[in-house]
């Protein structure tokens, strides 16, 4: 995933995430890094998402409304949900 600033924080170098216009709204926001990511919804239709896809199990784990997910899943579960209509945030947060 590529910021405004062009540094790539993907973990495999990819840049499969399209920049947003001014006037998209996104569904959610990745923040963290390293081996961590979160999955932070920031819509109901996000959260909605979530709820159907990852409950809250032996598999899934929160922190609040994120979603903690592994480092070498991330860019898979963007593109899922990317694919699904989720409108992705440009930036990443740290």
């Amino acid at each position: 995933m590529k910021t405004d600033s062009n540094r790539d924080w993907s973990p495999n170098g990819s840049t499969s995430l399209l920049p947003l216009n001014a006037d998209d709204t996104p569904d959610f926001v990745i923040s963290g890094g390293g081996t961590l990511y979160l999955f932070n919804p920031l819509t109901d239709r996000a959260e909605a998402w979530l709820r159907e896809h990852c409950s809250a199990d032996d598999e899934h784990h929160y922190l609040g409304r994120a979603l903690a997910v592994e480092h070498r899943y991330i860019q898979d579960f963007i593109q899922l949900a990317v694919n699904d209509g989720l409108m992705p945030s440009s930036k990443l947060h740290c």
